[in-house]
């Protein structure tokens, strides 16, 4: 069980690490954007798997696979909004418009 642990944490960490790498060398604030989402729906929610292995059965364990399910469904509808803001803003669409 520790090797999987180890393994889900390693892969976890490295998409955190290189996703946050990512969000610092792009210039574009459209192409930042891109970068977040393998950290938050692959990274965190691995980091997750792993800390609910190691703790076992208690109640910590299901609040800690809340936060790992609210990330991942969450993070995309977060970045869209986000990036329609930014398109807004740069008038690149128009604010009152739902497509």
């Amino acid at each position: 069980m520790s090797v999987a642990i180890d393994v889900l944490l390693v892969l976890g960490t490295a998409l955190v690490l290189l996703s946050s790498l990512g969000v610092l060398l792009a210039r574009e604030p459209f192409d930042q954007l891109h970068f977040l989402a393998p950290a938050s729906t692959l990274g965190a929610p691995l980091i997750c798997i792993a800390v609910m292995l190691q703790l076992g059965l208690q109640r910590t364990t299901a609040k800690v696979a809340v936060i790992g399910i609210v990330l991942m469904l969450v993070q995309p509808a977060v970045t869209a909004a986000t990036g329609r803001a930014l398109a807004a803003g740069r008038g690149l669409v128009s604010a009152e418009d739902d497509s």
